[in-house]
């Protein structure tokens, strides 16, 4: 019997859809439900979408929190990756 998608899951493919059309430099990356290391630790936590984009001798790593939620976030619930 297949199981039915929930709301979130369905949100999270929409957000990589976009984000992967969004996309147009060479060599970028959107991974869904990607493990990105926790800064000063040697473990690591999910991110919904990483969007990984070369800028010449680095790479600019992006993490994407889907959220179901009618409420508009403010800048201090942004949590800075580092990896």
């Amino acid at each position: 019997m297949p199981t039915k998608k929930k709301k979130w899951q369905s949100l999270e493919g929409v957000v990589t859809a976009i984000e992967r059309s969004l996309n147009t430099i060479s060599g970028t990356s959107v991974v869904p439900n990607a493990a990105v290391p926790v800064r000063g630790s040697t473990k690591t936590r999910q991110v919904d979408v990483l969007v990984e984009i070369p800028t010449g001798p680095r790479t600019m790593r992006m993490g994407v929190e889907v959220r179901d939620k009618r409420v508009c976030r403010r800048p201090h619930h942004l949590v800075p990756l580092q990896g």
